[in-house]
């Protein structure tokens, strides 16, 4: 193998009439390219959305870039450099016309970090049994750093109490989990992104959480009170599949039936079709309903 050797400002087919790429590097994981423009920008009514996460650095000319999340305009010169999001939506609003405008652009996908959505991490250090003549029929149980304390009448069989016990492992076990996603992915400013997106910034939304309860659908929206639960398997499937499960159960803020409008309103989501798939795919149908 011997060494390649390569001028970044100037390409093989380097035309000013014509916006060039050259692929400099490029693996299973990431492709290096550089670009060429000249009064090129991205044609009108286009917005270019990638599947990969990408960092481009200007290195020489002008450029303008417009981000439809903001409407805002980004000016580069020479030495700057962005890192867009995957499908962050972009376009090249302008680049100098009386000088070449060289990009330097990495194209790549950003590591997922990989949510935990189970309890291992909850730990019961003891268990702790206080038999009273006090408690005549119920079974109480309360965590005292990390110490699991279990109140029952003197009288409670052995067997019926150990049955009792683990119900109340699983129920603080849900509960440490249900306090870690909604500590660590708090829906609420996603929800409030999704809002601005898609809905103009017009919904209430007065509460929306992870829930441990909810095995056989991905969400659930009280339409009257403005709140909405998902599950907590969501957590652990991609973003742009849990976007959509916000967007559906915003949408049925505005609409809470199945109709044709709810649809019309989830198909603004443009990765509406392929989350509905993954659902599908991973045995979570479209099954919720909407409380009244």
């Amino acid at each position: 193998m011997i060494a390649e050797q390569g001028n970044i400002f100037r390409h093989p087919a380097d035309n000013i009439d014509k916006e060039t790429f050259q692929t400099i590097l490029k693996n299973d994981s990431f492709k290096l390219e550089s670009i060429i423009s000249q009064g090129h920008c991205t044609e009108q009514g286009r917005w270019l959305d990638e599947e990969n996460d990408e960092w481009v650095i200007l290195l020489s000319g002008k450029a303008r870039l417009l981000f439809d999340q903001d409407n805002r305009i980004r000016e580069l010169n020479p030495g700057d450099y962005l890192y867009i999001p995957r499908h962050c939506r972009h376009r090249v609003e302008w680049t100098a016309l009386d000088q070449k405008t060289v990009w330097l652009a990495l194209h790549f996908r950003a590591a997922v970090k990989q949510v935990r959505c189970d309890s291992r991490g909850f730990a019961i250090s003891q268990v702790k049994i206080v038999r009273t003549a006090r408690r005549k029929k119920t079974i109480a149980a309360r965590m005292v750093d990390g110490v699991l304390c279990v109140f029952c009448p003197r009288n409670t069989p052995q067997d019926f109490l150990e049955r009792t016990i683990e119900k109340f492992k699983v129920k603080f076990r849900k509960q440490a989990l249900k306090k870690q996603l909604n500590r660590d992915k708090d829906l609420r400013l996603v929800a409030a992104e999704l809002n601005r997106k898609y809905f103009q910034g017009k919904l209430t939304v007065n509460s929306i959480e992870y829930v441990t309860d909810q095995n056989s659908k991905f969400g659930c929206c009280n339409y009257h009170k403005k709140t909405i639960r998902i599950a907590h398997c969501i957590c652990a499937m991609p973003e742009w599949v849990r976007d959509y499960v916000v967007v559906h159960e915003l949408a049925h803020l505005l609409v809470p039936d199945h109709s044709k409008a709810f649809w019309d309103l989830v198909a603004n989501y443009k990765l509406a079709e392929r989350a509905k798939g993954y659902l599908l795919a991973k045995g979570i149908e479209h099954h919720e309903e909407s409380e009244f």
